[in-house]
């Protein structure tokens, strides 16, 4: 076996050599002085690999172990620089961040039923009501109570079947509303009396200011100052315009013929029929009721007369 050192000629190398192929075997320790700035190497046997190597700054370092086989041991040293196994808990590193929950595992098995507790205080909040238990037997009747308030009248009743004819008349019943007015008739024949209108125009104007019916047919009619087809406008008055003017302002005569239903679905008749702004050529009407106003006046059809 040979034993590659630098330096032969150095005190260190003849020193090692003797110590690890002399044939006398010493009691006293083995000691090697590595030069300034060199250190102690073993090598392998052709000396391309080194196996081991001492630097003088005190390093040791061992080339082949990162390739050597894993082992299961961890090495430590003392404070002296003596190597040696770890010791129960040197090499455990600071404790790690906790990882994350775990899966829930199956539920266990139930437990035996434990005693039972203390009884706790009265609580202040009602629990849920409990379910509705069975009816019970039916008690003995009790005393018949006060007589109640008398309820109120139910709904009037289906009409029953007529009865036979009575023998009896009955009383008169009231009056009923009087119907509107109808149209006016065709003129008549001329009257035998030796004085009469010189001139006369008729006709019926519908809520819109339409003609319902024509008449003597020399007018038109204008349904002003709002929406003529709403029964709750309060501005409504109609214009009359005769074809041709009369010699001097004529007589009108104006009568309601229907009355729309108001708002509250009632119907209330016309009870003020004013009739202004009467000249050879026309004249204004304007239809109120409770107390109305010209300038409160609502949507009515009429019939009117103007003589001369």
């Amino acid at each position: 076996m040979t034993l590659g050192i630098p330096g032969r000629r150095s005190q260190l190398a003849i020193a090692v050599a003797t110590a690890l192929f002399g044939h006398q075997v010493v009691a006293d320790d083995l000691s090697a002085t590595v030069p300034s700035g060199g250190g102690f190497v073993v090598k392998n046997s052709d000396g391309s690999q080194e196996r081991l190597r001492v630097q003088e700054n005190g390093r040791v370092i061992v080339p082949g172990l990162p390739g050597a086989a894993e082992g299961d041991t961890l090495l430590c040293f003392d404070g002296a620089g003596e190597l040696g196994p770890c010791a129960a808990g040197v090499a455990t590193g600071a404790t790690g961040p906790q990882g994350p929950t775990g899966a829930t595992g199956p539920q266990g098995p139930t437990g035996a039923q434990g005693p039972t507790g203390p009884t706790g205080a009265d609580s202040t909040v009602a629990g849920p009501t409990g379910p509705t238990g069975p009816v019970g037997a039916t008690g003995v009747q009790g005393e018949q109570g006060p007589t109640g308030a008398t309820g109120p009248q139910g709904p009037i009743g289906a009409t029953g079947p007529t009865g036979a004819d009575s023998t009896v008349a009955g009383p008169t019943g009231p009056t009923g509303p009087a119907g509107p007015q109808g149209p006016t008739g065709a003129t008549g024949p001329e009257g035998s009396g030796t004085a009469g209108a010189s001139r006369i125009s008729h006709g019926c104007v519908s809520t819109t200011g339409s003609a319902l019916t024509t008449g003597s047919n020399d007018w038109s009619a204008q349904c002003l100052g709002g929406n003529c087809s709403d029964a709750d406008a309060m501005t409504i008055y109609y214009r009359v315009a005769f074809g041709s003017a009369f010699d001097t302002a004529p007589v009108v005569m104006v009568t309601p013929v229907e009355t729309p239903a108001y708002t509250d679905g009632n119907v209330y008749p016309a009870s003020a029929i004013n009739v202004v702004s009467r000249t050879t050529a026309g004249f204004d009407v304007y239809f109120g009721f409770n107390n109305a106003i010209n300038t409160a006046s609502y949507i009515q059809s009429f019939c009117f007369t103007a003589l001369q």
